[in-house]
């Protein structure tokens, strides 16, 4: 898989998670986005040169403009709101 379209894959994990009700299987949507673009950056790094945030937060931000989720933010929200009390 090119990683180009690994990024696809990431931003439908994103969409996803209005379509889900709990805060876990919402949290898991965001977990699964993160680890396909470490995946995509495992692929493409070098040993030499380490993955530093300056690399990845464009893609981040591309990501998640991709995905374009509708309610992101409180869904967040709820995340964190559910998990303050564990």
């Amino acid at each position: 898989m090119r990683v180009g379209g690994m990024w696809d894959v990431a931003a439908k994990h994103l969409k996803k998670m209005d379509k889900l009700k709990t805060a876990s299987e919402k949290l898991d949507c965001i977990v699964d986005c993160s680890q396909m673009l470490i995946k995509s950056f495992s692929l493409v790094g070098s040993k030499e040169k380490p993955v530093t945030a300056d690399d990845i937060y464009p893609i981040i931000v591309n990501v998640v403009i991709k995905a374009a989720p509708r309610r992101l933010v409180s869904n967040i929200k709820y995340i964190l709101f559910l998990f303050s009390f564990i």
